[in-house]
């Protein structure tokens, strides 16, 4: 994936990537830029990096950091029910 900043955000690079990867979170932002796998224009940088007009990001994700969510089995306590219901 690649991104090219187009106005200056004064945001840090960790903040700003989950907004426009919304399959990812925070967390694993930070591992993949912990791992190399963001670079910005070129370089590996740190989570804390200050974004700036006209950098380019990309970003090597890999298939295993999407997750889904799955169904967890809670008890729900009935305090009502009906054949309308």
């Amino acid at each position: 994936m690649k991104f090219v900043i187009t106005e200056d955000l004064n945001q840090r690079l960790d903040k700003y990537l989950p907004t426009v990867m919304e399959e990812v979170s925070r967390s694993q932002v930070q591992v993949l830029i912990e791992e190399e796998a963001v670079l910005v224009n070129g370089k590996i940088v740190k989570a804390s990096y200050i974004l700036k007009k006209d950098d380019l990001i990309e970003v090597n994700l890999p298939e295993n950091i999407i997750s889904e969510i799955e169904p967890e089995d809670i008890p729900l306590d009935i305090y009502y029910e009906d054949q309308d219901l």
